[in-house]
């Protein structure tokens, strides 16, 4: 275990106080879990109600903040990581169920298996995990089980796209699943829909032949998204309005097209709100908002980085908070609207790419604030409200990391191929543990997943399954 960054502060010190005395009436208390949530949030409000200078100032020592956190994780956990950004499109989990503390020094994977090349992440839904990979000439879209890594079926198809530079050749797209089908987009632009129990051909629609929308310098690499019946592309077409493409997940029929913005390698995300499903796209020139039902485009507002050689793809998906829409790019900043009338969005704040500059890993919400990635490699937290920079600290990733929160954890794997668990409780984030070396074989471009108490992380090579579930549902800092 790793203690955080030294530096005493005033404000640290009372939350510390704070939530040592909670902690204590948390223990006498037979409702757990809503006594924690007492203990967080007057800890929270103290740390809000710090002065700026306070805030940016480092972390008193792990030891104090070891001893006046304790983090519970009663009950089960998630069952379902169904498609890129998990089950609630934001990259973030409960924490119940999961003890991260077993991935401190070296843990031992429960398996290991051969995957070939790729970048998509695996996805996780019934005890059954779905992943895309490539070897040689041929894609496949493969079935695991999760407890054993035990193959169920393997779906595979030709291909021949070849990468210019020194990356993998694909496949970038992260596979999407429903209780019946499994949704594939592969590198040369072909969605595939699979019958999830067998692995079989249910439909196939080759949409960038359709829609006249080939790769360039990489593969296309946005992921499926769905929502009820339909299910959305950023395609980006260059036949008619076809930037984004709706379609049946059923029988795989174009229900519409929208917008005429060209392919970006971000995902959709959808939101409902007063009964309307709004789909936001972050696409290669502009982030379009698109009435869901009808494909009318609401609005549109440009966004991506002024250098198209430095920032050539708009790569991370739209975050929604409740009223709040946020996007970062590479090399683009980031910025934060006001949909609450969702025709007419307002500026709520902007950020330029030392505070936002996210090539691949999401935006992510955490206690203390909104996670983003700078263009000078520090991990920036900004207020959500605001945009204010809460603070900024360089963690040896080996590049940019990609990451994902659990509870009060964030969970990266660096490029380097080691884990980190964050505390996303203190300021700056503290790691309280990480793996002694690499897991998986780096460069790593995936993020990892996680459900039913399984971690599963992508390198060049493998797919590694780590047992982080909690024992007898409890988990806490040790002192």
């Amino acid at each position: 275990m790793r203690s955080s960054q030294s530096g005493n502060n005033e404000c640290v010190a009372r939350v510390a106080r704070v939530a040592t005395e909670a902690r204590v009436a948390v223990t006498r208390s037979a409702s757990c879990w809503t006594s924690r949530a007492l203990v967080i949030g007057m800890a929270l409000t103290l740390v809000v109600g710090c002065s700026k200078t306070d805030i940016e100032t480092p972390s008193t020592s792990g030891d104090v903040a070891s001893n006046a956190i304790t983090v519970a994780t009663k009950g089960a956990p998630n069952l379902s990581w169904p498609g890129l950004l998990g089950e609630n499109q934001n990259a973030a989990i409960p924490g119940e169920g999961y003890d991260l503390s077993k991935l401190d020094g070296q843990p031992s994977p429960i398996w290991q298996v051969p995957l070939g090349t790729g970048y998509g992440a695996p996805v996780i839904d019934d005890q059954q995990v779905v992943v895309m990979g490539r070897d040689g000439e041929e894609e496949f879209v493969r079935s695991l089980e999760l407890q054993t890594g035990e193959l169920i079926w393997n779906h595979t198809y030709p291909t021949r796209f070849e990468c210019r530079f020194e990356y993998s050749s694909g496949p970038y797209s992260t596979p999407a699943v429903t209780d019946e089908h499994v949704f594939a987009w592969s590198a040369e632009g072909v969605l595939r829909c699979l019958n999830r129990e067998t692995g079989t051909i249910v439909w196939t629609r080759d949409l960038a032949a359709e829609y006249e929308a080939a790769p360039g310098d990489f593969p296309l690499a946005t992921s499926p998204a769905l929502d009820s019946d339909k299910l959305f592309l950023n395609v980006g077409g260059g036949r008619g309005e076809s930037g984004v493409v709706a379609l049946s997940q059923t029988t795989g029929e174009t229900l519409w097209t929208a917008s005429t913005d060209l392919a970006s390698h971000a995902t959709p995300v959808t939101n409902t709100s007063d009964n309307q499903t709004t789909v936001f796209v972050l696409g290669y020139d502009f982030l379009t908002a698109i009435d869901a039902e009808r494909g009318d485009v609401l609005w549109q507002r440009e966004f991506h980085a002024n250098n198209r050689e430095m920032g050539k793809f708009n790569s991370t998906s739209p975050l929604v908070m409740g009223d709040q829409l946020v996007v970062a790019g590479y090399a683009a900043g980031g910025l934060c609207l006001n949909v609450a009338d969702i025709e007419s969005p307002t500026l709520s704040w902007e950020v330029n790419r030392r505070i936002a500059s996210n090539q691949m890993a999401p935006v992510v919400a955490t206690p203390a604030g909104l996670l983003t990635y700078s263009s000078d490699r520090k991990l920036t937290c900004i207020e959500p409200d605001s945009g204010e920079v809460v603070f900024r600290e360089r963690y040896e990733f080996g590049g940019e990391p990609q990451w994902f929160r659990c509870g009060d954890w964030l969970v990266v794997l660096g490029m380097n191929g080691k884990l980190f668990v964050l505390d996303t409780t203190v300021r700056p984030f503290a790691i309280r543990f990480e793996t002694e070396s690499p897991v998986v074989t780096p460069r790593c471009f995936t993020t990892p997943v996680a459900a039913g108490g399984r971690l599963l992380v992508r390198g060049q090579e493998e797919l590694t399954c780590f047992d982080v579930s909690a024992q007898n549902g409890n988990s806490e800092i040790p002192p």
